[in-house]
């Protein structure tokens, strides 16, 4: 599992939107395919950590 049971889904997903949007706007700022590419695999980083343990 990539994110954790109490996440809430409204949330995540305007998130991503919102990183989606950011990486558009670089892309069209002229920013290379290296940074981009770099900037995807961050988040990807991110979304993999696992949820802390309850208790």
């Amino acid at each position: 599992m990539l994110v954790g049971l109490g996440t809430d889904a409204k949330s995540m997903a305007s998130l991503l939107l919102a990183v989606l949007r950011g990486m558009e706007a670089l892309r069209k700022g002229g920013a290379s395919t290296a940074t981009i590419k770099g900037a995807a695999e961050q988040v990807i980083a991110l979304l993999a950590v696992p949820a802390p343990a309850a208790g």
